[in-house]
Protein backbone atom coordinates (compact mmCIF):
# COMPACT_ATOMS: atom_id res chain seq x y z
CA UNK A 1 0.00 0.00 0.00
CA UNK A 2 2.91 2.29 0.94
CA UNK A 3 4.36 2.32 -2.38
CA UNK A 4 0.94 3.32 -4.30
CA UNK A 5 1.31 7.07 -4.55
CA UNK A 6 5.21 5.86 -6.01
CA UNK A 7 3.19 3.61 -8.86
CA UNK A 8 0.37 6.36 -9.41
CA UNK A 9 3.21 9.08 -10.12
CA UNK A 10 4.72 7.24 -12.53
CA UNK A 11 2.02 6.61 -14.84
CA UNK A 12 1.57 8.42 -17.93
CA UNK A 13 -1.69 9.85 -17.64
CA UNK A 14 -0.69 11.38 -13.79
CA UNK A 15 2.05 13.11 -14.90
CA UNK A 16 -0.09 15.17 -17.34
CA UNK A 17 -3.21 15.45 -14.92
CA UNK A 18 -4.03 19.42 -15.85
CA UNK A 19 -3.68 18.48 -19.60
CA UNK A 20 -6.26 15.47 -18.82
CA UNK A 21 -8.39 17.46 -16.18
CA UNK A 22 -8.66 20.53 -18.80
CA UNK A 23 -9.34 18.71 -21.98
CA UNK A 24 -12.16 16.84 -20.11
CA UNK A 25 -13.15 20.19 -18.33
CA UNK A 26 -13.64 21.86 -21.68
CA UNK A 27 -14.74 19.43 -24.44
CA UNK A 28 -18.24 17.43 -23.79
CA UNK A 29 -15.99 14.34 -25.61
CA UNK A 30 -12.40 13.55 -24.98
CA UNK A 31 -10.50 10.64 -26.49
CA UNK A 32 -7.00 9.90 -24.72
CA UNK A 33 -4.52 8.01 -27.09
CA UNK A 34 -1.78 6.92 -24.90
CA UNK A 35 0.33 3.11 -24.61
CA UNK A 36 -1.04 0.24 -22.90
CA UNK A 37 -0.15 0.31 -18.85
CA UNK A 38 0.18 4.28 -18.95
CA UNK A 39 -3.43 4.54 -16.48
CA UNK A 40 -5.72 5.48 -18.61
CA UNK A 41 -8.17 3.60 -17.23
CA UNK A 42 -7.10 3.16 -13.33
CA UNK A 43 -6.02 6.85 -12.86
CA UNK A 44 -8.50 9.07 -15.17
CA UNK A 45 -11.35 8.26 -13.16
CA UNK A 46 -9.48 8.63 -10.04
CA UNK A 47 -8.23 12.33 -11.22
CA UNK A 48 -12.02 12.88 -12.06
CA UNK A 49 -12.37 12.08 -8.44
CA UNK A 50 -10.46 13.81 -6.75
CA UNK A 51 -11.04 17.43 -8.83
CA UNK A 52 -14.68 16.91 -7.93
CA UNK A 53 -14.02 16.17 -3.89
CA UNK A 54 -11.64 19.10 -3.73
CA UNK A 55 -14.28 20.96 -5.45
CA UNK A 56 -16.67 19.84 -2.81
CA UNK A 57 -18.98 18.02 -5.48
CA UNK A 58 -16.96 14.30 -5.14
CA UNK A 59 -18.06 11.14 -2.84
CA UNK A 60 -16.90 11.43 0.64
Amino acid sequence: VSTLPKQQASLHVTAHKSLVLSALATSPVTILMVATRSGRTTQVPQLILDEATMRGQGAC
